[in-house]
């Protein structure tokens, strides 16, 4: 765009610069013409569009743009399955790849915090293992008596054990529960954790007890001022909230789209979480992947375990309730707690440190929190009840699979990935190598020309149709799956296609030989075995008097030809000199060249052969090293034999002499 002043003027661009080069029609017959003009020179001098060779150069631009375009699809769809698998055999979601055994203490926290009706989990390192060597005794042991560590005399050396490791767990609460079903949850809590930690634990860590905390019940009295046009409800039930969340916090979980929203890498967010099925112990089935969900390991380390509660805290989360001008006063008791009017009867100290009691956590329910409430013109007065029914408590609950996993992206199947056109399709029809052919009057001279072009084209055809095999076949080279899991066709990392497509023009006149078509043919085996016509003839013979034994012809380079009740062996022709050998070779050569011989198809009891008859060479056949299922897979071998035979470098002599 051009601008000149206040006036914008709109241009349309020669060339977009959002088109990718190899999708630029123009920018490739550029290149085209540069490369060509590099190599014949004055040669070849007219690039106008009318040229045969210009003509081809931008048939094989159109198919680059095709390859072009099937290959920048979107990754998503050339990886796509029809139809859509349950479990994708390709890629791993990221709780089957990045979850791994916890490692740290807030590693074993989480895990902990997956045993349903656990709340909270602390580890504590041990430091109560103190061990001494008996030098003396050779052994380790703990003296009854004060080992004094400075006297020369003493024999003991002290050591301390690390990697042990108290587990402290809070069990969440359960109502209307009598003592004896409570002692069997805990027990059967306890057992959970301590088989969770054993599958889980480290090498040279090991844990000393597990300990159930105990609740340890407070109240809470306090005078708050608020604001004259502040919500006295609203404020009520905000400090009530909050002052039992910071007394006894609870654990948040996260679904994994939560904790993405939180700016948490996919890596932070599986870091030590071991990929934990769901069991059901009385199916002894493993179902899908299961959890409460994801826990933010900044919050939860803001968590420890409570061993005192200051009262300062408490001000500072009344303070910060919006609405809150000052707290006149406020008392922390125990269960001595009864109703009162003000601060000062609730018979509580005030200290502004509570301690306590060993394997205790504080609780304090919203009933147990007693707030009045006042404002510039005096006290307010709330419906205590209704807001404490009105706070809701956090309790977590079973993610499944979408909140825990990310599944590989769906891309639409594209079943045409791999279909491909000849691009002689793609020439003038006045070219005569299309779908259309020439006109059946059309000369000899003007059929070869055709053939001519077509033949050279058709390695263009072999080019393109193996690049969109290898397109379509993608999903294989990056597979992941087990190699013994995989099928034989799918054990590549190039996809050539066995054969050309048929759609192809005149390719059955343009190939003499398609190796995919002749299954069992391979490198270096016998296709044909010259015999002695004579011998040869009494075993057809034989053979075909009642079609019950089959014809095997014994290569002598071959040591495991074995003679069977059903064969008729008929063994290779040997010379006694090398000249008369090379000469009957070369007659035979010069015959299938010219096409000078007889091709015969038979059938025995194995399947089909094939006998070629040099007219040349009247004592010599070249008979099938092999069989085949079929007739036209033997013709196809007796072509390609004629076809190879003409050639020295094919034949191999057993020996020199």
């Amino acid at each position: 765009m051009a601008v000149t002043g206040k006036q914008h003027i709109q241009v349309i661009r020669q060339r977009d610069p959002d088109v990718p080069e190899h999708l630029d029609f123009a920018f490739l017959r550029e290149k085209g013409l540069e490369h060509i003009g590099k190599f014949s020179g004055r040669i070849w001098t007219d690039h106008n569009t009318h040229d045969p060779g210009i003509t081809t150069l931008e048939a094989l631009i159109y198919a680059i743009l095709d390859l072009g375009y099937r290959t920048q699809l979107p990754i998503e769809d050339l990886l796509a399955q029809d139809p859509v698998p349950q479990r994708d055999n390709n890629f791993f979601t990221p709780a089957e790849i990045l979850t791994c055994n916890p490692v740290t203490i807030t590693d074993y926290r989480k895990l902990l915090m997956e045993i349903e009706g656990v709340r909270n989990a602390w580890l504590e390192p041990s430091r109560d293992n103190t061990f001494y060597y008996d030098q003396k005794k050779d052994c380790f042991c703990k003296p009854s008596d004060q080992v004094d560590e400075d006297d020369p005399a003493n024999c003991f050396h002290k050591i301390e054990l690390n990697g042990l490791y108290h587990v402290f767990i809070e069990l969440e609460k359960v109502n209307n529960e009598t003592p004896a079903e409570e002692a069997v949850r805990k027990t059967k809590i306890i057992k959970a954790v301590h088989d969770l930690l054993s599958a889980h634990r480290n090498l040279c860590e090991d844990f000393d007890d597990i300990t159930i905390m105990r609740t340890q019940r407070v109240k809470l009295c306090a005078d708050v001022e608020i604001y004259r046009d502040a919500d006295p409800t609203q404020v009520y039930a905000e400090i009530a909230r909050r002052l039992r969340d910071f007394v006894a916090p609870s654990v948040r979980f996260y679904s994994l789209q939560a904790m993405l929203e939180r700016g948490k890498t996919i890596e932070e967010i599986y870091a030590g979480r071991p990929y934990l099925l769901n069991m059901d112990h009385a199916k002894n089935d493993a179902s899908k992947y299961l959890s409460y969900g994801f826990i933010d390991t900044d919050e939860l380390e803001q968590l420890p375990r409570r061993r005192e509660i200051h009262i300062s805290d408490l001000y500072t989360v009344i303070h910060e309730v919006e609405g809150v001008a000052t707290v006149r006063d406020l008392c922390l008791t125990g269960d001595r707690f009864n109703e009162c009017s003000n601060v000062n009867e609730c018979g509580g100290q005030l200290n502004w440190r509570i301690h306590l009691l060993d394997n205790h956590l504080p609780s304090l329910e919203v009933d147990d929190i007693t707030l009045h409430l006042f404002s510039a013109g005096g006290q307010l007065s709330v419906n205590v009840d209704k807001i404490n029914k009105s706070i809701g408590s956090y309790r977590k609950s079973r993610l499944t699979d979408p909140y825990l996993d990310s599944k590989p992206p769906l891309g639409i199947f594209r079943e045409d990935i791999a279909s491909y056109t000849s691009i002689q399709n793609d020439f003038p029809r006045v070219y005569g190598i299309g779908e259309t052919g020439l006109p059946e009057n059309a000369g000899l001279l003007r059929q070869a020309q055709a053939f001519q072009l077509q033949a050279y084209l058709l390695f263009f055809d072999r080019l393109l149709a193996d690049y969109l095999n290898q397109l379509g076949n993608i999903r294989e080279i990056f597979s992941l799956e087990q190699e013994s899991l995989r099928r034989a066709d799918q054990k590549h990392t190039y996809f050539s296609k066995p054969h050309l497509p048929q759609e192809i023009p005149a390719l059955n006149e343009l190939t003499l030989f398609d190796v995919g078509k002749n299954k069992g043919i391979n490198e270096g085996i016998a296709l044909a075995i010259p015999v002695d016509v004579e011998t040869l003839k009494d075993a057809l013979c034989v053979v075909e008097a009642k079609f019950d034994k089959t014809l095997v012809i014994k290569d002598f380079n071959e040591c495991n030809t074995t003679n069977t009740p059903n064969s008729e062996v008929v063994e290779q022709i040997t010379y006694s000199n090398r000249n008369t050998r090379d000469a009957d070779t070369s007659q035979i050569q010069r015959d299938f060249e010219r096409k000078n011989y007889v091709e015969d198809i038979r059938f025995d009891l194995t399947g089909y052969y094939f006998i070629l008859w040099p007219k040349s060479t009247p004592n010599l056949a070249m008979v099938s090293g092999l069989h085949f299922a079929t007739q036209k897979e033997a013709r196809q071998a007796a072509n390609l034999a004629a076809f190879l035979g003409a050639w020295q470098d094919n034949w191999t002599a057993l020996n020199n002499q």
